[in-house]
């Protein structure tokens, strides 16, 4: 392990115990202020490391056994002055004990560090106590049943309001400190996705999204998952210095826990990242595993793009180069960059367009039909693919056998959908699958392999990227119900002619059908597998035009740098009223993602634990200063929702119970109480364990 490392694990140990010890202060002072004793005050749980108590110090281990001694025997030396003859006295009781340490100098509260730092707890007095509340109250007026409700509601509430409190004292310090964060400018845009279909362009200056301000790319993401599903809102964006107003319904998505998203993601600028910087290091050696085809591909720490196909780009001209990628993937071969290094080196990339990944990884549909999967990248680690050294970039899938599956016959001329769903299949059954694939003009058959790669929670596949269509225009499958299907195009045979001009591959046939412009019949001609030549009629309708319309080039390149801004105000009140906000907005969306989880419209796979969180942390603190203050904000206001919970013995649930006695004038019976307990430890324990599980899958 290196010291960065180690030094990783010491800090989110720190800071997320801080998180614990804030609100475990919150409930501290409440009892404090409603005159409630609070026996221990603990950071961590299980048996204590340190202690410290008033009149005792610093023990190792706990205090409680001296304080009871010490208390002892003061007792049993007043006994016997009061009582000198006598050998017997009344028993110390805990009221007594507590005003005996308080008149030796003795701390009622001991302070405690416990071996397992995954949370902490106060101990009033009496919390926990089934006895019937009058007799508690009577036998100890300090106890938490003797309190009055409302202070008992103080007391309860006190730690959720800290985490809050908190929350939003992390973002004030984080705004005045400056918060280097994605601008809020759209990079990528995904074929068919909502951004696509309300006419989102790459380089697009976000504003706002149903009326919520976007001052960066992370409020976007915060905003769309709180959005309504399937809803159109207004999206306010800037376009060549211009503002316009977009309509845009956000859907779930399949690749992230079924959030809600718009299918964009934030811009890069023109070149690769800083040199010297830890980013640096880490993508020399990312670049040295990749096989060099797709190496070349990278932008290396220094390097800028100056020129695709000719024309000049800038440094911070996404729109520019989107613009680029969109003009030359319809109109030109490939893509020919002109990247620039230390040392005025020049070196030209070629690159062929491809479309851009589809949203929630459906296959790209030409009015109805559907390519065959050609391999985008394999890594040559078969840490990072199970099809490293088999499978090739560029290689068509002609099919896919399973010697061992439910059927014996070969899935032939495979989609992207249905290669995901195959691999993915035999990857969770542990089955191998054989490929048969055209490689240079050349039908090969593969050896077996078998999906192993994890792509995700307990999901396995091969590990590789797919372009989504090959560079002949050779359909794979037709959509369910479309024109094309009726019209009877056969799967397996290639398009040569749209509208009778010439196409060579599928950029060819989008371009001609985006030209169509309007509905109505198109004519395919198309050679089957056996070389017939044969024309197809069927008419184009709204949605194949607007489909086609939605498919978007990729940027071919990687390696790029993030297009960062800096959120900092020097005006304490500007800070004051960002975290306010960042806070409220937090709060909302742990709200509407516990809805949602409950609705089954979120996954609770996506949830995560203390391992989870702890791994989170680790690599945001690698990140920079800032991104852990954020992070920090972001579990002290994640620890106020869940602790509100109205689950047996969070928060929630004792307020709740509080609620009942103010409004009945009769506390929670002790019986209730006391399997409510019970089936509220079995609730906690069991989460833990199902997200502790979820986070090892993951890690």
């Amino acid at each position: 392990m290196t010291f960065a490392s180690l030094l990783s694990i010491v800090v989110m140990l720190l800071g997320f115990g801080f998180v614990i010890f804030w609100h475990e202060l919150g409930h501290f002072l409440g009892a404090r202020r409603a005159g409630i004793r609070v026996e221990q005050f603990a950071v961590g749980m299980g048996h204590a490391v340190l202690s410290y108590r008033k009149g005792i110090g610093v023990r190792l281990g706990s205090s409680q056994a001296e304080f009871q001694r010490r208390t002892n025997e003061e007792f049993a030396r007043r006994q016997k002055q009061l009582h000198p003859d006598s050998q017997f006295g009344h028993e110390l009781t805990l009221p007594e004990r507590y005003q005996i340490a308080d008149e030796i100098g003795l701390g009622e509260t001991e302070y405690r560090l416990s071996m397992l730092p995954i949370g902490g707890y106060v101990k009033p007095t009496g919390q926990d106590d089934l006895r019937p509340q009058h007799v508690a109250a009577s036998d100890d007026p300090k106890c938490y049943a003797a309190a009055p409700v409302g202070k008992r509601m103080v007391l309860i509430s006190a730690g959720v309001i800290m985490n809050v409190i908190l929350a939003g004292i992390l973002f004030f310090v984080l705004f005045l400190y400056g918060f280097e964060v994605p601008k809020p400018v759209v990079g990528q845009v995904q074929s068919g996705s909502p951004a696509a279909h309300a006419g989102v362009r790459g380089g697009d200056e976000l504003l706002s999204i149903d009326g919520h301000v976007l001052p960066d790319f992370t409020k976007l993401i915060m905003n769309v998952a709180l959005l309504p599903s399937d809803r159109d809102v207004p999206l306010v964006i800037r376009r060549d210095g211009v503002e316009q107003t977009l309509m845009v319904a956000a859907k779930a998505t399949s690749e992230n826990g079924k959030l809600l998203a718009l299918g964009v993601s934030p811009a890069s600028k023109l070149v690769g990242v800083k040199p010297g910087s830890e980013e640096a290091k880490i993508a020399e050696v990312e670049i040295a595993k990749l096989p060099v085809d797709v190496a070349k591909l990278v932008v290396r720490p220094g390097e800028r793009i100056d020129r695709i196909n000719g024309v000049a780009m800038k440094e911070d001209d996404y729109a520019g180069f989107d613009a680029a990628l969109q003009r030359f993937g319809d109109e030109a071969e490939r893509y020919e960059f002109q990247i620039t290094g230390p040392g005025d080196a020049v070196r030209m990339v070629q690159a062929e367009p491809q479309f851009a990944a589809t949203f929630n990884q459906k296959s790209p549909t030409f009015a109805g039909l559907m390519p065959r999967t050609e391999i985008g990248s394999v890594s040559s680690d078969p840490r990072i693919s199970s099809a490293a050294g088999v499978l090739l970039e560029g290689d068509v899938i002609l099919s896919i056998a399973q010697p061992n599956g439910p059927t014996t016959q070969p899935v032939s001329t495979p989609s992207t959908e249905t290669f995901r769903a195959v691999t993915m299949r035999a990857g969770a059954e542990s089955r191998a699958l054989i490929f048969t694939v055209l490689r240079n003009g050349e039908t090969l058959t593969l050896p077996a392999v078998t999906p192993k790669t994890k792509i995700g929670t307990g999901i396995y596949g091969l590990g590789v990227s797919m372009s989504g269509e090959d560079r002949r225009a050779t359909i794979a499958e037709l959509a369910s119900g479309s024109a094309a299907s009726k019209a009877g195009v056969p799967v397996g045979s290639t398009v040569r002619t749209v509208n009778g001009q010439d196409v060579k591959n599928w950029r060819d046939v989008r371009r001609l059908i985006v030209a169509a412009k309007t509905p109505g019949p198109v004519t395919l001609g198309v050679m089957d597998a056996a070389g017939n030549d044969t024309k197809y009629t069927f008419d184009l309708t709204d949605s194949d035009l607007q489909v086609a319309n939605t498919l978007r080039y990729a940027n071919p390149l990687g390696g790029l740098d993030d297009l960062t801004v800096t959120r900092k105000t020097n005006n304490p009140l500007t800070a004051f009223a960002w975290g306010v906000g960042e806070t409220r907005d937090l709060i909302l969306q742990g709200y509407v993602t516990i809805q949602r989880v409950f609705g089954g419209s979120v996954p609770v796979s996506n949830m995560s634990g203390p391992i989870g969180i702890f791994r989170a942390g680790t690599s945001l603190w690698e990140r920079g200063p800032d991104w852990f203050i954020w992070f920090l904000a972001v579990v002290s206001a994640n620890l106020a929702v869940v602790n509100f919970l109205p689950v047996p013995i969070l928060d929630g649930w004792h307020f709740l119970s509080l609620v009942k006695e103010k409004l009945t004038g009769r506390p929670v019976s002790e019986r209730v109480q006391e399997v409510a307990q019970y089936v509220g430890l079995a609730m906690i324990l069991s989460l833990l364990v199902f997200v502790s599980y979820n986070d090892i899958l993951r890690w």
